[in-house]
């Protein structure tokens, strides 16, 4: 079943640390890319690809995507990348899960499942969307030293 993203959880920083104590700074690449990167346009070209109303809620599309972004950034498998989530704090606050439900987040073959059921056409509609948010970034940056 298709979940765009989710809702009514508390966010990590939350549970852990008073606002002004948080260790990971609201300019992590992780934090920027999750809370920057053209989701509207991208998650509803995305429901295509799931039922609306059959089987089990999935884990939230936003998620699988950035995690297949990160895992190609960082050059993680599917088993480190899943393993990462339940120690990497950064991860886990640009997901907005908890430490408890980061160790079993996601189980390292939901990665191949996700690929599978985008093919071609799902990692065509990531690329176009990373490529608008890096032209996006390129040009704010030539703005500021204008």
């Amino acid at each position: 079943m298709y979940v765009s993203e989710q809702e009514n959880q508390m966010t990590f920083s939350d549970q852990f640390f008073h606002p002004d104590d948080d260790p990971i700074p609201d300019d992590h690449p992780y934090l920027i890319l999750i809370n920057e990167l053209p989701w509207n346009e991208l998650l509803t070209k995305f429901e295509e690809f799931f039922s609306q109303d059959k089987g089990r809620p999935s884990i939230p599309v936003k998620h699988m995507i950035f995690l297949l972004l990160i895992k190609h950034k960082e050059g993680y498998s599917d088993r480190e990348l899943a393993e990462r989530i339940g120690v990497d704090m950064a991860l886990q606050k640009a997901l907005g899960i908890s430490f408890r439900t980061a160790r079993e987040y996601i189980h390292h073959t939901s990665f191949t499942k996700f690929r599978n059921k985008i093919g071609e056409e799902g990692a065509r509609l990531i690329e176009e969307a990373v490529l608008k948010f890096v032209k996006k970034k390129r040009r704010r940056k030539q703005e500021k030293f204008s």
